[in-house]
Order: structure tokens, then sequence, then C-alpha cells
């Protein structure tokens, strides 16, 4: 969470209090932070709240937006690792980010991240993964292999570099991330696709505008807007309507 605060010289940063902490109204506005530390109960003025909690949705869960609305994925699972030993695309092609399709719902992706090690996964229905009866590590293998032809080629040979991980519910939306004293940035109201860079290009602009509409409204006078953030929310929101 981060703070500016009344006077417009300190700013606070104040993460990991996901659990303990409780959003400060005052007049209809958000007005701060009301969260539990090592010391004690502490309490974080501040004229703009940013929620970028990520899928953690802060604000949403507290109800100070709308309720986190899920997607056509929300059936979805997604197992993911890395490997060593993809074959690549020759020349420029070989860091290319490729997707494999078998049918609807069942896909995977393929995304070099260094000379060695590529990330690799496979996004199919929960219940396909849970009928299979195996562990995530021998259905990723396993998948891979059966997937798609023209992947299975470019992983002869499987060694996984890290843990195998899953995300599951991950398609998401929330309305209404705007308001007097706050604003959602991110995965902090709708799911952006991390795994791809267009999703880190998404998020990094929205906040790159949700600066630009902060330096606003701490430009002007202490009073506050309805929803002095409404521009933002409207474009951030384009396409999801």
């Amino acid at each position: 969470f981060f703070f500016q605060a009344e006077d417009g010289i300190r700013d606070h940063c104040v993460t990991g209090v996901q659990t303990c902490a409780l959003p400060i109204w005052e007049d209809g506005a958000v007005c701060g932070l009301r969260v539990k530390t090592a010391v004690g109960l502490e309490e974080f003025p501040c004229r703009v709240l940013v929620d970028a909690s990520g899928q953690k949705t802060f604000l949403s869960n507290q109800g100070v937006t709308g309720p986190k609305e899920r997607g056509n994925y929300e059936k979805q699972v997604g197992i993911f690792s890395r490997v060593k030993g993809a074959i690549r695309d020759p020349g420029e092609a070989s860091g290319n980010t490729l997707i494999f399709y078998q049918n609807k719902h069942h896909w995977a992706w393929f995304i070099p991240l260094s000379e060695e090690e590529t990330s690799i996964g496979v996004v199919v229905p929960g219940e396909h993964f849970a009928e299979s009866g195996m562990s995530t590590e021998d259905f990723l293998a396993w998948k891979l292999q059966h997937l798609n032809p023209a992947l299975t080629s470019r992983l002869q040979e499987i060694e996984f570099t890290e843990p195998v991980r899953t995300a599951s519910n991950y398609s998401y939306h929330i309305r209404d991330f705007t308001g007097p004293g706050f604003l959602c940035v991110g995965d902090s109201h709708r799911f952006t696709d991390p795994i791809f860079s267009f999703g880190v290009f998404f998020s990094a602009n929205e906040a790159k505008m949700a600066a630009g509409a902060i330096a606003d409204v701490l430009s002007r006078s202490a009073e506050r807007d309805s929803d002095p953030f409404a521009e933002y929310e409207s474009i951030s929101d384009f396409g999801q309507q």
C-alpha cells in the first residue's frame, strides 16, 4: 500500500499487512489505513490510497470497490515450471513466445527466459487435472508430451529447474475501482496476465496513468471530489464493459 501524506511531503509504503489492515473513512472518502504492526495499531492518514496488492485485491475484499467478478476462465488451472533443453526456432526467432493449442480450454505456453531456461505451462479445466489423479509435476510432464505434437518435438528431454506451481481461478474483473481518496492499479482490479509481456505492459502503463491522475489531484485543494479518478478508471477499464 502506498500513501501520499496529508502534508504532501512524506511518503509511506506499508507491505505485508493485507490481513491486518483496514481503510479509514471520513465523510464518505478513504482517508488512510489502520494497520496492526509490531508496535500496535497504527494509523496512516493520506489523501490518496493506492491499492497495488495484486491478486490479493485488498480494497475489493474490504468492500471499498465492487466485488470480484470471475471471468470465463474461472474453472481453469495453470500448471507451470521452467525447463532446460527446450528446442527453439533458429536465429532472431529463438526468443519468441509460442502458444500451442489442443482444443478449447487446453493450451500451453512456451516463453524463453534466458539462453538455457524456458517457462513452460499448460492451462486446462481444473476438473481435467483432478480426474487425472496425478501430482502436479507428473501431470505437467505428461501433458507436455500429449497436448500438441509441435510442442512435444521441442521437449525431447524435460528437466524442470524449479518446483512445479499452479494458479487457479485467476480470471477476474472488479468494477468501481476508484473513488474519493483511492484507486487500484494492475491486478488489484483485473487480471492482466503477467505471464506474458503485454500483461506487464498494460500494468506499467496503467501505473503511469495513475501517477498522473494522483499528481493532478494533489496539485488541487484538499477538497475531495466525488471521484477524482473517474477518467483514469474509464481509460483503464476500456474493453471490459
